[in-house]
């Protein structure tokens, strides 16, 4: 699995690609924020590489393209995108308002998973990342934008 990202760490990370920031201040915050740029560099979170292991673990006994529970099939990146019945379940750079990452940290219903225990504070940590860096689905992709917010 490797070692997970902070989300401050992976910000300065962008920042640095883009060339915002000079390479003497990206290490120095790098360092500061509790990592390394090139450990953000090179383990950028992703969907095939990281999510996809914990949902076949733990969620696609219910949330297959046979079941779809909640009309929803995490199977693939794609399908995941969708959502499910009752909408989007992610918000990209947004773990907080993400219903995916609510439900399985059990701060809103329905908890997931439903039964047994709660997911690991390292497998929850590589949710959080993964939707705070953009939803990537592989290493090649783009960070997704994040929608604008609405009162």
């Amino acid at each position: 699995m490797g070692t997970s990202v902070s989300p401050t760490t992976l910000q300065i990370a962008r920042l640095a690609e883009k060339k915002s920031i000079g390479p003497v201040f990206t290490l120095y915050a790098c360092l500061i924020s509790g990592g390394l740029l090139s450990a953000a560099a090179a383990e950028k979170v992703t969907y095939d590489d990281h999510v996809r292991p914990i949902f076949a673990d733990r969620c696609l006994n219910c949330h297959n393209p046979d079941k779809a529970k909640g009309g929803l099939d995490l199977t693939t990146y794609s399908t995941m995108m969708q959502g499910g019945s009752s909408g989007e379940i992610v918000n990209s750079g947004e773990p907080g308002s993400s219903r995916l990452f609510r439900s399985v940290t059990h701060a809103e219903e329905p908890f997931m998973p439903p039964k047994g225990e709660k997911l690991t504070t390292q497998r929850l940590n590589l949710i959080r990342d993964w939707i705070a860096g953009g939803l990537l689905e592989n290493s090649g992709s783009k960070a997704k934008a994040s929608k604008p917010a609405f009162n």
